[in-house]
């Protein structure tokens, strides 16, 4: 119990000096972005998670041109997906 009183204390001390440091014009966290910072072309932008996108693949028809058993040229169409 003693142990938990110690810490209790000591985080209202560190919160106190905190806030002493603290200037009081800071501005809070979710404060809007000021004219000056507009005009100089910084715009907000919806943050997109940044995760692993897969590439689609490409696919196309290609015409494979190979010897038959009796020498005659056998055309394929054959798709292609890279």
């Amino acid at each position: 119990m003693k142990f938990f009183a110690q810490g209790l204390a000591a985080a209202l001390i560190a919160t106190a000096g905190f806030a002493a440091v603290a200037p009081a014009s800071a501005a809070p966290m979710m404060a809007p972005i000021s004219s000056t910072q507009s005009q100089a072309g910084i715009e907000l932008a919806q943050y997109h998670g940044g995760g692993f996108h897969k590439r689609r693949p490409v696919c196309r028809t290609e015409v494979r041109r190979t010897r038959g058993p009796f020498g005659r040229w056998i055309v394929k169409k054959v798709r292609v997906c890279r």
